[in-house]
């Protein structure tokens, strides 16, 4: 498993971002990872850091998508994803971190270009079969 150069956790709940976080620390699977607290905020966060010169420098290689949150949904954010950002749709590898089990929720997904859908709590065997195939 290479490390990752930058990691975006999308999560709107504090506590589940700061165990992401922690648990990606503890797996020393990137050497930055930035926190952002819906779907808006991740598309902001990929205009400012992914559409310039220096995009592999600052540009996450990997997200880490909750579904639900409040002013733009995991959902939400993968349309706009694809509409805006289709070009990095091979640069950036999307993940679902989700508490939802529904499967209605996993056969939404699978509509969109992701790598994998993992339920809540993070954990490294979870983790790391998705990691192997970036």
């Amino acid at each position: 498993m290479k490390k990752i150069k930058n990691l975006l956790v999308v999560d709107d709940d504090l506590v589940s971002s700061f165990v992401i976080s922690s648990t990606l620390e503890d797996m020393a699977v990137a050497d930055k990872v930035s926190t952002v607290f819906n779907g808006k905020q991740a598309l902001d966060f990929l205009e400012q850091n992914c559409i310039h010169e220096k995009a592999e420098e600052f540009c996450p290689a990997f997200i880490l998508l909750d579904l639900n949150m409040p002013v733009m949904d995991g959902f939400e954010f993968l349309e706009a994803f694809g509409q805006t950002f289709s070009k990095y749709a091979d640069k950036i590898t999307i993940c679902i971190l989700s508490s939802s089990s529904a499967r209605k929720d996993k056969v939404k997904a699978l509509n969109y270009p992701i790598s994998g859908f993992i339920t809540k709590p993070l954990t490294e065997e979870k983790l790391k079969p998705i990691l192997e195939i970036i």
